[in-house]
């Protein structure tokens, strides 16, 4: 495949036009203008051959041999290729389109997109998209990366960015604009998630009772007792509950998108237990929003919400979570995340002794994996409480074996007796 590197410069003559390669600087100084490149490769629809030009320019020589090859590579791989368009051009005119198809499929959901979106226009944009989408490299979006960390971005912040970059980039393979994604090999920030650290069951006990006459007593009560998010809490049909089987289907989630409450498919579909506690207060729930009902008449607005405003509106979820922390603040209890209430039923299952797996599945987790990232701190303490059963066990076979009339074919070394134990 033909192709041909050069140097040209912008210098003008006296009549303003450019000179391009016949600058005379061009052959006494190897320092003057830059290189560029060009290729020839088949059109579409014709099949005729069609000079076209690597995007950018190159300091030297051989960065732009290098930037030929990488276009011939994909002409040869059939990709589509687009010198002009830059990576801003690729996001906002390309992807983010393609996004909001997914969201039609409902393969995305809206708040992606909205948070994708957010990072692309105010983040990503300004620091990477004047650059030649083509041209976009693994030591651009490196350097992206260490000026974030310079600026004092928080690990978290960094790595939604890069995914954002990286799922960007990942599409545009899939779609044949490039061979290689140049954000897969980017070296993520370490994820510095804290420990979770909700409150005891004590702590929750005395959290209800104090917020027994909220108006969002049964919210908490549920989250508590069955570890649902808030999304799905606020989301949650009366059709998707049968009380007389203690279970409960959560298919649906409440959140915040463009000022105003949306509802779409919950983040992890399933069936989910009810404890008597939580039986009992959505019972009360049925009779207070039934009394409602009958109070506003045809002002209702019936979305068969479980919980919702005295006029079927639904609650607002920002509002929930800050009348908990409020609550939590006048019971005299050490504050913590509204979400922490679903984290502390899983706490409390595990120093049940409930496997690992199982605490997945109450959680509706798709992965063992990521039960075990949240809550993997927590099961050296479990593992050591299960092997007091295991000592014990030993402990009574030792006192069987040392009993009168009882014959060992040789001393016991151990102290197994609990008693005995240094």
């Amino acid at each position: 495949m033909k192709g041909q590197v050069w140097r040209r410069c912008a210098c003008r003559d006296e009549n303003g036009k450019q000179l391009g390669q016949r600058c005379p600087k061009l052959k006494s100084d190897g320092k003057h203008g830059r290189w560029v490149a060009k290729y020839y490769a088949p059109e579409p629809k014709t099949g005729r051959s069609k000079e076209r030009r690597v995007p950018g320019s190159f300091d030297t020589k051989k960065q732009a041999e290098a930037a030929l090859k990488r276009a011939q590579e994909r002409v040869a791989a059939g990709v589509l290729t687009d010198t002009s368009t830059t990576y801003a051009e690729y996001l906002t005119k390309i992807w983010l389109p393609h996004g909001k198809r997914l969201v039609a499929s409902g393969k995305w959901q809206q708040t992606t997109l909205n948070s994708y979106t957010r990072y692309v226009e105010v983040e990503i944009i300004p620091a990477l998209g004047g650059l030649p989408f083509l041209e976009v490299s693994h030591d651009d979006i490196t350097a992206y990366d260490d000026q974030m960390a310079e600026e004092g971005r928080s690990n978290a912040t960094r790595r939604s960015i890069l995914n954002v970059i990286r799922s960007s980039f990942r599409t545009a393979k899939k779609q044949k604009r490039i061979l290689h994604n140049p954000a897969v090999d980017v070296e993520l920030p370490p994820d510095t998630k804290a420990d979770v650290e909700p409150w005891d069951a004590e702590s929750t006990v005395t959290f209800l009772e104090y917020a027994a006459h909220d108006d969002y007593a049964t919210i908490y009560v549920l989250i508590a007792c069955t570890g649902v998010r808030r999304s799905e809490a606020l989301g949650l049909r009366w059709s998707d509950v049968d009380l007389d089987r203690r279970v409960m289907n959560v298919q649906h989630k409440a959140t915040l998108s463009g000022g105003k409450v949306v509802f779409g498919p919950a983040k992890t579909r399933g069936w989910v237990g009810l404890a008597p506690q939580a039986v009992g207060a959505l019972r009360q729930q049925k009779r207070v929003q039934d009394a409602q009902r009958a109070e506003w008449g045809d002002a209702y607005q019936d979305h068969d919400l479980v919980f919702c405003k005295p006029n079927g509106e639904p609650h607002w979820p920002d509002t929930v979570t800050s009348r908990f922390q409020s609550l939590s603040r006048r019971a005299g209890l050490r504050v913590i995340r509204l979400h922490d209430l679903r984290h502390g039923a899983a706490t409390l299952l595990l120093q049940l002794g409930v496997p690992l797996p199982m605490v997945g599945k109450f959680l509706r987790h798709t992965s063992i994996t990521t039960t075990n990232d949240i809550y993997g701190h927590l099961v050296p303490q479990v593992a050591a409480e299960v092997s007091d059963v295991i000592g014990e066990a030993f402990d009574l076979a030792y006192k069987a074996l040392a009993s009168p009339g009882t014959t060992t074919t040789r001393p016991l070394r151990i102290a197994w007796s609990a008693g005995q134990a240094a």
